[in-house]
């Protein structure tokens, strides 16, 4: 646990890996048996099928999320508190 006491800065709450593969599991169990618990508990892995809009949205506000996970409804180029796209007046 000391080996990993400066891992994390306090001000990290979560860190979402996505997409992460099934095969991944077992490596990660492995790694996670190095990690004291309250740096476990800050890692969220997300396989390719929970890497979606509603699972995403319980870890930040929706316009953060990446446009492909969003999907058609809002477009990359638009402002999260406007919904006007960038460059328009």
């Amino acid at each position: 646990e000391e080996a990993c006491s400066g891992l994390f800065p306090p001000m990290v709450q979560k860190i979402l890996i996505i997409n992460v593969p099934r095969l991944f599991s077992p490596i990660w169990s492995i790694i996670s048996m190095m990690l004291a618990e309250q740096h476990k508990e800050r890692i969220v892995l997300l396989s390719t099928s929970k890497t979606t809009a509603e699972e995403l949205s319980k870890y930040m506000p929706y316009e953060h999320l990446p446009p492909h996970v969003r999907g058609a409804d809002t477009p990359a180029s638009s402002s999260p508190s406007t919904g006007r796209h960038a460059g328009a007046k």
